[in-house]
């Protein structure tokens, strides 16, 4: 069993930021096949080849909340090379691994708390975390196209990552946390110590079949 410690072991902390912008949740996927008016009047599917010698239809994919989530991303943007010059950040190179960590902070609803007197008092049924929509992923997905190409090159090096979301007051601002790792001089899972699989048991409380890690892994010999 792999024991991955948080933040990663040996990593470079290279930034630490709060960003006060809303949260920007990629939007749910409308596709649509394009059409055109034919000669008769009618509105008929664009066909092209599909390689196959027959024809298929060109299909586009648009964000659901393309214009939103475009204003949004920019107002992120010009935050974060803000905060990227007072950090005298730069952005990663390609390839080079990074962990990423966020925390989206959420305003609760007016309806979690008391009236008069009590309206910044919760219910007791005011539920504790945010467990509704927007999920994390789709916050995440949303941040991380925000900084492709500002803080790493391709969204493909993020290769670690914990995503949060939390509540804070309805008076209080919305807000993310970020801080980003430089994971270069980290060592693998490989090169930490594993859990034998000897001493791993299945569901049914057998032992596993497979050999036991060895001790000393190949070519890290001292």
């Amino acid at each position: 069993m792999i024991d991955l410690a948080w933040p990663p072991e040996g990593a470079r902390l290279v930034l630490e930021a709060e960003f006060y912008v809303p949260a920007i949740p990629a939007g749910s996927k409308n596709s649509y096949a394009i059409r055109k008016k034919a000669a008769d009047g009618t509105m008929r599917v664009v066909l092209k080849p599909d390689g196959k010698g027959g024809n298929q239809a060109i299909v586009v994919t648009t964000d659901a909340k393309e214009t939103e989530l475009k204003a949004r991303r920019k107002q992120l943007e010009d935050l974060f090379l803000t905060v990227a010059i007072e950090q005298e950040f730069i952005r990663l190179a390609q390839k080079v691994p990074i962990a990423a960590e966020a925390i989206f902070l959420m305003p609760r609803k007016k309806g979690h708390y008391g009236t008069g007197r009590n309206a910044e008092v919760l219910k007791p049924s005011a539920p504790r975390f945010p467990t509704k929509k927007p999920d994390t992923t789709k916050l995440w997905r949303g941040f991380e196209d925000a900084l492709t190409g500002l803080a790493w090159k391709d969204d493909g090096d993020v290769i670690d990552s914990r995503i949060t979301k939390r509540f804070v007051h309805i008076w209080e601002p919305e807000y993310t946390q970020i801080r980003l790792w430089d994971m270069s001089e980290c060592p693998t899972h490989q090169e930490v110590s594993l859990l034998p699989c000897s001493e791993v048991t299945q569901p049914n409380g057998g032992a596993m079949s497979h050999p036991p890690v060895p001790e000393t892994l190949p070519g890290l010999e001292s």
